[in-house]
């Protein structure tokens, strides 16, 4: 009889990876069906990396400043990391970008990074990418690889606030700065945008009138971290169906009743 083996997630964090320390957690008491094989970084000095590292998880780090700073230097020589089978052209009509000096360096970094994050994630055999605090945008160059068919993602994200209200960096401190009575968790997946891709759930919370910015955001963690659980595990067992919504012009995510 075969036995089905648990999917191997990749995790990519910038910071702290309070996120990573649930997925860790949650994979080895059985809330979600898989195993973190790898944990990847934009920065050197994450903390998550040391999480990682604790609990025994391969770590890498993506050499975006590095190359940049090569760039700086040595303007000629980034070249030698684009990619062979890179499109400026594509790239360009893809992500919207004005074609100016500054965004062409900008793509050759990112995808120079990217391809090697492609061969990294190929050596551990992931199945499929979580982001958890991952504060990059990737390219159309990744995207077009590592999931070819837009409705069959393989990444997942969660964002500090209910998409599409107040994407970006920082969803906690808009919503907060704001005044918002009602804010929230979102866990969607990756497409060509900025937290634009498909919404698999959402977590509606409450702002108390005796909140402070800590409360109020610490309230938001603790939710992420239930739903992203929740939201992986239903990745796992396939339940998440993408298709086109009714308009037949952005595409939405159904959740399938468990077999």
């Amino acid at each position: 009889m075969k036995i089905n083996q648990k999917k191997r997630l990749g995790v990519l964090i910038s910071g702290n990876g309070t996120n990573l320390q649930n997925i860790i957690e949650s994979c080895r008491a059985g809330g979600i069906d898989g195993e973190v094989v790898c944990v990847g970084s934009d920065k050197h000095d994450a903390y998550g990396l040391k999480r990682a590292d604790n609990a025994g998880i391969p770590t890498f780090v993506l050499a975006y400043n590095e190359l940049q700073n090569l760039h700086r230097t040595s303007p000629g020589r980034i070249g030698l990391h684009i990619p062979p089978d890179f499109n400026l052209l594509d790239m360009i009509q893809k992500t919207g970008f004005k074609d100016c000096e500054k965004k062409r360096t900008m793509l050759y970094i990112r995808a120079a990074t990217e391809y090697k994050l492609l061969n990294q994630l190929k050596e551990f055999k992931v199945d499929f990418l979580v982001l958890a605090g991952f504060m990059k945008v990737f390219t159309p160059y990744f995207l077009d690889r590592f999931q070819p068919d837009p409705f069959k993602p393989r990444i997942l994200n969660i964002h500090p606030a209910l998409l599409p209200a107040f994407p970006g960096t920082d969803g906690y401190k808009d919503a907060w700065n704001y005044g918002v009575t009602t804010y929230g968790v979102t866990v969607h997946f990756v497409d060509y945008g900025t937290d634009t891709g498909p919404i698999i759930k959402q977590k509606a919370l409450t702002r108390e009138d005796n909140d402070n910015f800590e409360s109020f955001k610490n309230r938001g963690l603790e939710a992420e971290y239930a739903l992203y659980t929740r939201c992986i595990q239903l990745f796992i067992e396939r339940r998440l169906k993408v298709k086109l919504g009714p308009n037949k012009e952005r595409r939405i995510v159904q959740i399938l009743q468990k077999k």
